[in-house]
């Protein structure tokens, strides 16, 4: 899952795309961490959206 993940938010973010959301649930906070981190940002703004659950807070 986290490769598929990891690869479908590089190419979301080589498209322009800046609103990425993860959530515990999702299972996908690596995936998206790791595409993140060898992702090439410029200096648009980004937003990352996280969901917790009220037992995570």
């Amino acid at each position: 899952m986290n490769d598929t993940t990891r690869e479908s938010v590089v190419a979301a973010l080589q498209s322009d795309y800046r609103h990425l959301d993860t959530a515990h649930g999702y299972y996908n906070e690596k995936g998206v961490g790791q595409a993140i981190g060898i992702s090439n940002f410029d200096n648009e703004p980004e937003i990352f959206e996280d969901i917790m659950e009220n037992a995570e807070i």
